[in-house]
């Protein structure tokens, strides 16, 4: 057996993307990315024929396919890859406080914990957070840059779609580019606050048996050099994947309904 040979593969990019994954969560974020949008078309389906919806429909579900996703963030990643930053980032993600703060958000999401959530946002009608909790919990949410990810995303993935099935318009109904511009910026702009409400609430509820220092250890990492790094290279690896699969699907939906 050659013992070096051996450190070296299980050392080297591959290995070491496949362990930024996991420690990040990536694949179960991109199942849970896959599930929503698959399941919003439906909501669509009164906005156009039987026969628009259901090319539509194949359309967006062949896009956001989890199995394609979780391949070009693997594919991106490796790109990217840069031994000391990526090493780095596995550092960092293995850290205890990290590992166990990501558990807790990813265990909030799971389908058990879904069961109680009822439950714990009744109880906070009845004893509402303290202000210096919530001040944490947005504090939490600026280092990790949660929100504004789904803002960025929500917005990208409505701009696709509008431009892509804009064909089905009459010529003086269609939106131009500057209209679609302004129409995302109205969206960030109403939907913005709802959402930063949303994941606020999901990490009151993630995070609802970590202590005021828990939080505190857990937001001052993050604003380590360590720690926005590591932030800056998964959500970029993130929010790449994302671009890169609604620009195609802005393109095929133009093709088929252009």
């Amino acid at each position: 057996m050659n013992l070096a040979a051996d450190t070296v593969l299980s050392e080297g990019p591959e290995y070491v993307v496949e362990r930024i994954v996991v420690c990040s969560n990536l694949d179960k974020k991109i199942d849970r990315l896959s599930a929503r949008i698959v399941g919003s078309i439906e909501h669509d389906r009164n906005s156009m024929p039987d026969e628009v919806f259901n090319k539509y429909k194949e359309i967006i579900v062949s896009f956001f396919d989890p199995l394609k996703l979780k391949g070009n963030v693997r594919s991106i990643m490796t790109e990217r890859y840069d031994d000391r930053i990526c090493k780095g980032v596995v550092d960092f993600l293995k850290k205890p406080q990290i590992e166990l703060m990501n558990q807790k958000e990813e265990s909030s999401k799971s389908a058990e914990a879904m069961n109680g959530m009822q439950d714990f946002f009744a109880g906070l009608q009845a004893m509402p957070p303290s202000e210096s909790r919530k001040r944490l919990i947005e504090q939490t949410d600026r280092v990790t840059r949660s929100s504004s990810i789904v803002i960025n995303t929500q917005t990208e993935l409505f701009q696709a779609i509008t431009w892509g099935m804009r064909g089905l318009s009459v010529d003086d109904q269609k939106i131009s580019e500057s209209q679609l511009k302004q129409m995302a910026l109205d969206m960030k702009a109403q939907l913005g606050a709802h959402i930063e409400q949303q994941v606020w609430m999901g990490m009151l509820y993630a995070y609802k048996d970590a202590s005021d220092s828990d939080l505190e250890k857990y937001i001052s990492l993050q604003g380590t050099a360590e720690g926005k790094l590591t932030t800056e290279f998964t959500q970029s690896v993130y929010s790449s994947m994302h671009k890169q699969v609604v620009d195609q699907l802005q393109c095929a939906l133009d093709a088929e309904f252009g």
